[in-house]
Order: C-alpha cells, then structure tokens, then sequence
C-alpha cells in the first residue's frame, strides 16, 4: 500500500492524482478528521492562503451516485476536484480532470454551495469522462 500523503500538494507543484487515505468510508466522509485537517493547514501553508475542503454526491441516470470532493481556496475558488471510491479499508481519491470539471460547473451539475469558479492549481487533462467512467452527462443532480 503507498504512503500516507500529508498534504494535497505534490513536491510543492502539483496536486496528487491519486492518494489513499485508510480509516475513511468514500460515503461518509467527515472533513472535520484529524487527518483531513491535517492535510488541508499544510496545503493553506503551501499555498500561502486559506484552503477549504468541500464534499458532495453526484446522481447519474444510471442511479449510481458519485462521491465528490474538492480543494477550495478562499475566496470562492475550486482549485481541485476527486471522485473518491472505497479501496483496502480507505478512501481512493482520484483527481477530475479539468475538463469534466468545467462542464460540470458550466451545466451547474456540482453541489450549489461549491464555489462556480473553476482556477486549478496545476492544470490536469485527460479523459473528458468522471474517473469511474460516468459522462458528465449522465450526472442529473448533486448535493
């Protein structure tokens, strides 16, 4: 199993991809662990500004949901969005690539309380698709 990461920043230039946090369930994450907190004051000092975590659902036509979480930076800026998924008694966290991310701003498919503006800390393209496979089109609502 990798290392636990202690930040959301990468060698101090880029969000991870991928991490995996044990001890957490992808359908009931509390941003308010020690770990989480943790990680989020680490990358606020990396990024010299305050840093918010945001965690959300995603409803597709499929009647799946998706499990959503995101890096804001204060104010009113996503900076990174995951699609979280259970793996080995964790949470896998999986970076969105920009593009879903947009789409998913400009059809208003994130949770309503997220920030609208989309400004990545380091840019991450790639499939056009959510990582496990979902269009953004087959998202109907999030919360």
């Amino acid at each position: 199993m990798p290392d636990t990461p202690s930040e959301f920043i990468e060698n101090k230039k880029k969000l991870q991809e991928r991490m995996w946090l044990p001890g957490l369930s992808a359908d009931s994450i509390d941003l308010n662990t020690k770990v989480l907190q943790d990680m989020r004051k680490k990358t606020s000092a990396t990024m010299r500004t305050e840093c918010n975590l945001l965690y959300g659902t995603a409803s597709s036509m499929k009647g799946s949901d998706s499990y959503l979480f995101a890096i804001a930076k204060t104010p009113g800026l996503l900076i990174g969005v995951y699609e979280l998924s259970n793996y080995a008694d964790g949470v896998l966290f999986k970076r969105v690539c920009d593009h879903p991310v947009q789409e998913l701003l400009k059809h208003r498919l994130l949770p309503a309380t997220w920030p609208q503006k989309y400004e990545p800390f380091n840019r991450f393209g790639g499939s056009r698709k959510l990582p496990h496979g979902t269009s953004v089109r087959d998202v109907v609502s999030a919360k």
